[in-house]
């Protein structure tokens, strides 16, 4: 009988003596995620999107935030020219195509952005 494999817990202390590696390391729950650092080439990565970053904004982080109470959450979808927005209570996200409108506080003057232009301009 094969014995289960324990997997290793980290805490961000532990992650931040990694060795600078060129490699972004994130904790998320104590699980340990590996990507490239954010870079030129990182960027056309994300754009050909790599499904393991995605499962870890759709799912991993976005439970994390929604649990931690962070009041919105955006996943910038580059490819379906959208942006998913989640509060601490949405079980489905609220899906931006056109402007994006963010007031975190009523004394604030809202963010507003035209995801149309950004799409638009991310394709050039």
């Amino acid at each position: 009988m094969a014995m289960a494999a324990l997997v290793p817990r980290y805490t961000a202390e532990e992650v931040r003596r990694f060795p600078d590696d060129g490699l972004r390391y994130e904790v998320i729950r104590g699980e340990l995620f590996v990507s490239p650092a954010p870079g030129t080439s990182h960027q056309r990565a994300v754009r050909d999107v790599s499904y393991t970053s995605k499962r870890s904004d759709r799912l991993q982080k976005r439970r994390l935030y929604q649990d931690e109470g962070v009041s919105e959450y955006w996943i910038v979808d580059l490819e379906l020219h959208r942006v998913e927005r989640w509060r601490p209570a949405d079980t489905e996200p609220e899906v931006i195509t056109g402007r994006l409108i963010w007031r975190p506080a009523p004394d604030v003057p809202p963010f507003e952005l035209d995801l149309v232009a950004l799409f638009a301009a991310t394709n050039a």
